[in-house]
């Protein structure tokens, strides 16, 4: 993500899907509360993936519902970002 300063009162942010318009300071914190929630799960599932394949498991994150998922050897962990 790229923020964008036009004049003191007008923030563009930059984002890979849609350049946006922040009209306001909780606009502004929501989008980068879902930026950073993203990098997070992203980051959770990298580290999963390297720990599972020596276990012989599956790690995946699910953007859309916010779950990060990991399965080996009959366990099953389940992580989900509250909102």
């Amino acid at each position: 993500m790229r923020l964008t300063f036009l004049s003191p009162s007008s923030l563009i942010a930059h984002l890979p899907q849609a350049t946006l318009p922040i009209t306001s300071v909780p606009q502004l914190g929501q989008l980068l509360s879902d930026e950073v929630e993203k990098c997070l799960l992203t980051k959770l599932c990298e580290s999963g993936s390297q720990y599972s394949e020596r276990f012989g498991g599956t790690w995946f994150v699910d953007i859309v519902s916010g779950k990060a998922i990991g399965r080996w050897e009959g366990c099953i962990v389940s992580v989900w970002s509250q909102e």
